[in-house]
């Protein structure tokens, strides 16, 4: 997430304060740690690699001199030196309990011990377990409704990043993609679901919106190197 903020500043003011920011906080995470950077090509950058360091969801990126800053799809920030407050924060939202419209077919009444049938409690390993009574690399029939349920609700889940972050990646990891015909069907069901919001969301979504990326991540920064399997 990026912020840009620009007051109207008298020279003898001080820009920033950790302190003064800490006092007036009433977050319960969001700030509560706080990286102050005298000059940076990009607080962006910055916090990805504050994010692979081990620095907490929330964690705030801030400087007044920042050079290099950009923004979604290849935007530029300007900002002035001591004029200007340029920032980002680390966020892990928990994306993976998002809910899910029901299959007419799928009355699996799902696992997650929060939320019960959401997209993880119905699309996860062990979700899968127990629908079938076996593991899923022991699903042997590709066709099988199980994973047509599966990849439709996965769709759906891809559909809502994109309509809400408009991703220019969506990256699907873990244990249950590494049944490569999922892709396909997860694809096909994206599509069909985006031309129903294209007159809400207009022609930006007309291109490849998203990119699924696959090879079992073992971390984001991965991603970056990753062959590309458009939708």
């Amino acid at each position: 997430m990026h912020f840009f903020i620009s007051p109207s500043l008298k020279n003898n003011y001080c820009m920033f304060s950790v302190e003064r920011l800490r006092a007036g906080l009433n977050t319960k995470f969001l700030g509560r740690e706080v990286k102050y950077l005298d000059q940076t090509p990009s607080t962006n950058d910055d916090a990805w690699n504050y994010f692979h360091n081990g620095s907490p969801n929330g964690t705030l990126i801030i400087t007044d001199d920042q050079q290099h800053g950009r923004g979604r799809r290849k935007n530029k920030w300007f900002s002035t030196k001591e004029k200007s407050l340029t920032f980002s924060f680390i966020l892990h939202p928990e994306m993976g309990h998002v809910i899910v419209r029901r299959h007419p077919k799928d009355d699996f009444q799902g696992i997650c011990p929060n939320h019960g049938d959401c997209l993880e409690g119905l699309t996860s390993g062990l979700a899968i377990e127990k629908r079938t009574g076996m593991k899923g690399e022991e699903l042997k029939d590709k066709s099988a409704t199980t994973w047509i349920i599966i990849s439709n609700y996965l769709a759906q889940a891809v559909v809502n990043y994109i309509l809400v972050l408009s991703p220019q990646k969506v990256i699907l990891g873990g244990g249950v993609m590494k049944h490569d015909h999922l892709f396909p069907i997860i694809r096909k069901d994206v599509k069909q679901l985006l031309k129903r919001s294209r007159p809400l969301v207009g022609e930006r979504i007309s291109v490849p919106v998203a990119k699924i990326i696959d090879n079992h991540l073992k971390t984001l920064k991965t991603c970056r190197k990753t062959n590309i399997l458009e939708v």
